[in-house]
């Protein structure tokens, strides 16, 4: 039985800035990302007719998955090639641009039209899907809680498994309920491999069979990370003490407990139609570094969240926080004595 696999974008590569390439902003550019991950809602009219980037060229040439702010899924034209020995289908292309960011000349000229003094590398493209599909095993998926089960509308999602229709999965296709993954069949992973494409990585997406076979083990398997040497285990209570210290709107509200050395920050969350809030209770080492420079701190977090955030969401948040009654009274208190 063939297995299927995410592709995820590998941002272990040390960049600066922290991606690759960042986009130009134009009109309603902060919309595109949605444009692009769900044609069933959205025409190909709202879509740009190009994507301009400023790219760090030390990084850009070599990889064949950038990593950029854009949330858009962009590839080399070398891996749309070998995506293209395998689908049945066309993907709505947009071209992409990259402008090497060293270069301090304005990127266009009065007219529009595109300086050529600059180095630009145009080896890149944007796709989107012609459609999503509605593969999800809602009664084999794991949720965060009972009742988003109950509704089987896909949000709440902690581990998705698919149910394989019975033509098979197609050799790349992204989900009506989770359209911010893009999964692929093993053969197309094979073959992306052999080519040795560089910039993404595989992890396998557990599904159930069309067949009489019996179904792959679809528990929860345990996360691999190095960096949990230092983790604060969950803990119930919440310390009697608890304050607010700081509050950045739709950012990160800190608390802090001195009676038992205690610092958690709640952090505003949101990709793609997702929002909500993780709460982190910070370590030794972190309370420390959170001591010399606060922002520094806070911002960096948010950057390893924004990456990685399912894992914290499965290692660290800290559920019994938010369901604590006194953090509403907490909050009420502080918009009180600022305003």
């Amino acid at each position: 039985m063939s297995k299927i696999f995410k592709i995820k974008l590998d941002t272990s590569r040390n960049t600066d800035p922290d991606f690759d390439a960042v986009l130009i902003t134009f009109k309603d550019s902060n919309k595109q990302r949605y444009y692009f991950s769900n044609p069933n809602l959205y025409d190909t009219n709202l879509l740009a007719e190009r994507l301009c980037f400023d790219a760090n060229f030390s990084h850009v040439p070599e990889f064949d998955f950038p990593f950029t702010d854009s949330g858009i899924f962009i590839i080399s034209k070398k891996v749309k090639k070998i995506f293209n020995k395998f689908i049945n289908f066309n993907f709505y292309e947009v071209p992409v641009i990259m402008f090497d960011d060293t270069c301090l000349e304005n990127r266009f000229l009065i007219n529009g039209t595109i300086n050529d003094s600059i180095p630009i590398n145009q080896d890149y493209v944007a796709l989107r899907f012609p459609k999503l599909v509605s593969y999800l095993d809602f009664e084999n998926s794991v949720y965060i809680r009972p009742e988003d089960k109950v509704k089987r509308n896909g949000r709440g999602l902690k581990k998705i498994v698919l149910k394989e229709p019975q033509e098979g999965f197609p050799a790349i296709f992204r989900t009506i309920e989770k359209s911010t993954l893009i999964i692929v069949r093993e053969d197309l992973k094979i073959s992306l491999e052999a080519h040795n494409v560089k910039g993404c990585f595989f992890e396998e997406v557990h599904f159930t069979s069309n067949s009489k076979e019996t179904r792959i083990n679809i528990e929860l398997e345990p996360v691999k990370t190095n960096n949990n040497s230092n983790l604060i285990k969950k803990k119930k209570d919440i310390p009697e003490d608890l304050r607010i210290i700081s509050n950045r709107p739709f950012h990160s509200i800190v608390f802090d407990s001195k009676k038992e050395k205690r610092i958690f920050i709640s952090y505003y969350y949101e990709s793609g139609f997702y929002q909500g809030e993780l709460v982190l209770e910070l370590n030794k080492d972190e309370i420390l570094k959170f001591r010399e420079d606060s922002n520094t701190f806070i911002n960096n977090q948010s950057n390893l969240l924004s990456k990685n955030y399912t894992w914290y969401l499965n290692e660290r948040n800290i559920k019994e926080f938010l369901k604590d009654t006194r953090i509403t009274e907490l909050r009420k208190k502080w918009n009180n004595r600022i305003s």
